[in-house]
């Protein structure tokens, strides 16, 4: 049995897009207020994704299925019936379990924008029905390696969500994070305490204390004060805040070591 024929094509129109997938609005695609109703762009993009990667050779992974984790759509233009629409592709971001793409819709000829999106998508074990760190070895073809921007730089709080994208345990996760955050040339030791029976106790810590120039930032998950981020230096206080907010569900899982000392 032959493969199926490619419905997409590659294509330079639309930088940083390299393909893209034309489809055509049937009069089911339409609502009563004779446009194509909002959802049906997501069977577009769907379409886009699957052409892509058949045109990179496909990707699965035994005993495993990709499914549908976060989709943000933003309308520009209404389609209607017989309208022409070319969608656009890419990979945006490569995770450990996840894969992000950026999605654009054109009506043609005119190339008209309709629709932008960015959808994020996880590899699920399907026996244990949870997510699996085969993600990365499913989607990184060397065409997708090619086209990712290499990072130049990154401050602590990009750093902080790259490690966890990349990252499971919550341990793995604290002691990356404090070590990303002495990278930043304000930050000469970084410490994360948890709150254990009213007390705070000291976990992981990277770089060389100054006592003299700590901060303190309150790490709160849904409401509740779980530990602390301690910060030697002269770092930006909103920074901190925003790092202290995205480890705040790995501090919550860390904090209780049973009365037992933490080990780094």
């Amino acid at each position: 049995m032959t493969d199926p024929p490619e419905l997409g094509r590659v294509t330079d129109r639309r930088p940083p897009f390299k393909y893209s997938a034309l489809t055509r609005v049937w009069f089911s695609d339409t609502d009563a207020q004779g446009v194509v109703y909002y959802g049906r762009y997501l069977p577009y993009f769907d379409h886009a994704r699957t052409e892509y990667h058949r045109h990179l050779g496909g990707f699965r992974t035994e005993g495993c299925e990709f499914v549908m984790r976060a989709s943000a759509v933003e309308y520009h233009a209404p389609a209607r019936f017989d309208d022409l629409i070319e969608a656009y592709v890419r990979v945006s971001r490569i995770g450990r379990t996840s894969v992000t793409y950026e999605c654009a819709a054109y009506r043609l000829p005119e190339d008209t924008l309709m629709v932008t999106a960015e959808q994020t998508l996880v590899l699920v074990d399907l026996d244990a029905r949870r997510h699996t760190g085969a993600g990365r070895a499913a989607v990184d073809h060397p065409r997708l390696r090619a086209r990712r921007p290499r990072r130049v730089s990154e401050g602590p709080v990009a750093a902080i969500e790259r490690i966890l994208d990349e990252l499971e345990d919550a341990d793995d996760v604290l002691r990356a994070a404090v070590a990303a955050l002495v990278t930043d040339h304000e930050v000469v030791w970084a410490g994360i305490a948890f709150l254990e029976d009213g007390a705070l106790t000291l976990g992981p810590a990277a770089g060389t204390p100054d006592d003299a120039r700590r901060s303190r930032v309150a790490v709160v998950y849904e409401g509740t004060l779980v530990g602390e981020l301690w910060v030697d230096g002269s770092p930006d206080r909103a920074l901190l805040e925003q790092v202290a907010s995205r480890i705040a569900p790995q501090v919550l899982i860390g904090w209780d070591t049973g009365g037992e000392a933490w080990q780094p």
